[in-house]
């Protein structure tokens, strides 16, 4: 590969994350500092955006609009996704072209990477020189090969912070005596629901969640530690998300909610109230409350990505974040092909959940705790945060 100058055009692409904005600001900022970069270029709405040549300028936004990023919710570029035909990504590589693209940076979920490798491929057909790096995005800690994802640490604090509020406030109305159960929807593994148990601060508190369910619901095992726990605390908070099933994969929680299902299997056995809460929206709120720790890997993530391609003369590669051995967390950057992450996914260890207890083990304590650690406060305008509104100044 030979040393390039000319644009750079930056894409965010799929589902939302509490930090994509904070990737955002990070790589603008990083790669105004090259000579060999002209135009600094966003692309609105994804592939959309691409397809029609619909460009936004984002080195003459104001600096007060690209910190503001930092805690604006969503995608402030637009992300839409779909399936995409060949002569669609042959028609975005000749637009790459025609705009003398010469460095691409996505900003996106698990969706991106197949996105990323075919349209790699496209440029590739054309003949012409191009640099891509995937900078992952995962609110839901599925990406592949790397240690923890990109927004992992800010969407695990706010839910260990959110769990907290809710069982405070439900404690305060019902007293002790009760059972509670929080259905979060959207967290369909334990990467996500797992880190309700944050809230207690240290692993061997025995504080709220008392119980976190899996996807494998054992009834007897479920209802032996329900009178254990009401016995040891006078109230039992439950954790639950999206499915549940039994020993055979079948899901049991049919025309209901996974919440009312346990609500049910409390009432028919205990003669308890049971509170039920529900929180089906809580990813559009999760940048109110960002980690630190997630905040500084995504800056010095964007900055790497952007030294690959337009120092290293590096594409078809996604930045991963590798944990150093040591009793204080620190992580490395690294990266892997693109292509090999392509239909996979980063499975919540086995040995993390303890079945019997209903319970996260010690280990996935230890792997999650530091990625919560500090807080970015937003800057503030009469009494609430300041956010971004791009301007198409092109």
């Amino acid at each position: 590969m030979t040393e390039l100058s000319g644009n750079v055009l930056v894409m965010q692409f799929g589902g939302m994350s509490a930090v994509s904005n904070v990737g955002l600001n990070a790589l603008i900022n990083s790669v105004l500092n090259y000579d060999n970069v002209d135009d600094v270029l966003g692309c609105i709405d994804g592939m959309y955006g691409l397809l029609s040549g619909e460009f936004i300028d984002l080195a003459s936004q104001s600096q007060k609009n690209i910190q503001s990023l930092m805690h604006t919710p969503g995608a402030a570029l637009g992300g839409r996704v779909a399936d995409y035909s060949d002569e669609e990504y042959a028609h975005a590589a000749e637009i790459l072209k025609m705009s003398e693209i010469k460095f691409l940076f996505v900003l996106g979920d698990e969706g991106s990477a197949e996105f990323c490798v075919k349209l790699e491929e496209a440029i590739g057909t054309l003949g012409y020189e191009l640099r891509l790096i995937l900078i992952p995005f995962s609110s839901c800690n599925t990406f592949p090969l790397t240690d923890h994802c990109l927004g992992y640490g800010s969407a695990a604090k706010y839910i260990a912070t959110l769990f907290n509020n809710v069982v405070l406030t439900s404690r305060s109305q019902h007293g002790t005596g009760v059972v509670t159960i929080v259905e979060l929807s959207g967290c369909s593994d334990l990467w996500l629901l797992g880190s309700a148990a944050l809230a207690r601060k240290r692993y061997d508190s025995q504080g709220a969640p008392h119980i976190i369910l899996a996807n494998v619901f054992d009834e007897q095992v479920f209802i032996n530690k329900l009178q254990k726990t009401i016995r040891a605390n006078g109230e039992c908070v439950i954790a639950v998300g999206d499915n549940l099933a039994n020993r055979a994969g079948e899901y049991i929680a049919s025309g209901i909610s996974t919440g009312e299902y346990v609500k049910r299997v409390v009432q028919n056995n205990f003669e308890l109230d049971v509170d039920l809460i529900q929180l089906s929206d809580w990813k559009y709120f999760a940048g109110v409350i960002l980690s630190m720790t997630d905040v500084e890997e995504i800056t010095a993530c964007a900055q790497r990505a952007a030294k690959m391609a337009i120092e290293g003369m590096v594409s078809g590669k996604m930045i991963i974040l590798l944990r150093t051995e040591g009793a204080k967390y620190t992580s490395e950057i690294s990266c892997v092909d693109i292509a090999n992450t392509v239909g996979k996914k980063k499975e919540f260890p086995e040995g993390w959940y303890n079945s019997e207890e209903e319970d996260v083990d010690v280990s996935f304590f230890k792997y999650a705790a530091p990625l919560i650690l500090g807080e970015h406060v937003a800057n503030y305008e009469s009494g609430i945060p300041t956010y971004a509104k791009l301007r198409q100044l092109r």
